[in-house]
């Protein structure tokens, strides 16, 4: 590259000269593509570029075949699929949990159908988990708070696991979502979207079990469950018909927050020997999705 004068005035000339011949040459070669494009009958823009396109494939965590399809056949939610047993869920606050903690809860008891709460006292994860299957319930949900925000989420498969961990950020209340609804008792239906490979579809069909198998259309209540970049966005709505009956929208009811997984290990908490099938990298690279 040509050295350039000291002069600062001359400088900046040639450096807005040089600007406008690259602009100049960018305009000229778009131009160009646009006219051999049409003349082959094709589109000349360029598709954008998203992390999406870059995504790294990693060993392991494939986009989903066959054998990941004939596994959930028999893996640890199957009775739940099924219709063989009807899920139960206790939902468990963390220890000094603030009205915060006790509000997200509650939200979550309106949600999620044939749902208790039950105070955790000073009983250890292992102990709360070990009770809940005696008494019958087939997931619990232990809350994390710290500082007064809802941090994370510890959820548990029983009666031998697996149990998850996620981290939770952009919680919103439901009196705190703009135009919000009051949910009914009806049993929702719940939408799964965009887990592609054998952890997403496990982590999916983790998440689904908590929920009735049959859900009551006549409630027009739907929980969304959304993978996007390993961001699992919650989502709460209802559908809401004009009075002729053809158009349709969707009130958002709430609440609102945003999981992801840290931690997949199989069996019950507590356990330091437990197999861990998935632990979030600290220095993950953006191109890699596990989900």
């Amino acid at each position: 590259m040509k050295e350039l004068p000291k002069n600062k005035i001359r400088r900046s000339k040639i450096r807005q000269e040089t600007k406008f011949m690259k602009k100049k040459q960018k305009k000229k070669e778009k131009e160009q593509r646009k006219r051999e494009a049409e003349a082959r009958g094709e589109d000349w823009r360029k598709p954008p570029l998203t992390l999406e396109d870059k995504r790294v494939q990693i060993v392991g965590f494939q986009p989903e075949d066959r054998v990941v399809i004939d596994y959930t056949l028999f893996d640890e939610f199957s009775d739940v699929f099924s219709g063989a047993v009807i899920p139960k869920v206790v939902v468990v606050p963390g220890l000094k949990a603030t009205r915060m903690t006790y509000n997200f809860i509650s939200e979550l008891l309106q949600i999620i159908p044939n749902s208790v709460f039950y105070e955790r006292k000073k009983s250890s994860l292992n102990q709360a988990s070990v009770k809940a299957a005696e008494k019958g319930f087939t997931d619990v949900i232990f809350t994390e708070e710290n500082r007064k925000q809802i941090t994370g989420l510890f959820h548990v498969h029983l009666p031998h696991g697996p149990c998850a961990y996620y981290s939770i950020r952009s919680y919103v209340p439901c009196k705190k979502v703009v135009g919000h609804g009051r949910s009914t008792a009806s049993k929702p239906e719940v939408i799964l979207s965009h887990f592609t490979t054998q952890l997403g579809i496990r982590i999916a069909r983790m998440l689904g079990a908590l929920f009735a198998l049959e859900p009551e259309y006549s409630g027009r209540q739907v929980v969304t469950l959304h993978n996007q970049r390993d961001f699992i966005f919650f989502r709460f709505h209802r559908y809401q018909f004009d009075d002729r009956g053809v158009k349709v929208s969707l009130q958002e009811q709430g609440p609102r927050f945003t999981l992801q997984l840290q931690q997949l290990t199989k069996g019950l908490p507590g356990n330091d020997d437990a197999e861990i099938e998935f632990r979030k990298k600290k220095k993950a690279s953006k191109y890699e999705f596990f989900l």
